[in-house]
């Protein structure tokens, strides 16, 4: 008698499961995830320039390992640290008022209109 009970609780909610989850429910609702569930080629890059393929849950294309500065010497931290403060561009002015060639004349034409 009890497993005859334990058939029909179990066949009904396997009805309901089949009822709830269908096609129609996958394409209007949001995958509701943490996780990726597979995994993406990454090129990985080290700290000293190498470079390999692991599989990673996120769709990114290359990952970068950060720089240690505590194993590097003095003298490559310094040039480190100085490759990562922004560089100033350099602004050239050049004042040539005496050889100017612009003439007003030339584009007066372009302006006025034909009747």
């Amino acid at each position: 008698m009890s497993t005859q009970r334990f058939l029909n609780a179990s066949l009904a909610k396997l009805q309901l499961c089949l009822s709830r989850f269908n096609s129609n429910t996958a394409s209007i609702c949001l995958i509701k995830r943490k996780k990726y569930p597979r995994l993406y080629p990454t090129t990985l890059i080290n700290a000293d320039g190498s470079s390999y393929t692991i599989r990673y849950e996120l769709p990114r294309q290359i990952i970068k390992m950060p720089l240690e500065l505590d194993k590097l010497t003095p003298e490559e931290q310094l040039k480190v640290l100085a490759n990562r403060k922004p560089q100033k561009k350099a602004v050239d002015i050049v004042d040539n008022l005496d050889g100017d060639t612009f003439s007003a004349n030339n584009y007066l034409k372009k302006v006025t209109r034909k009747k």
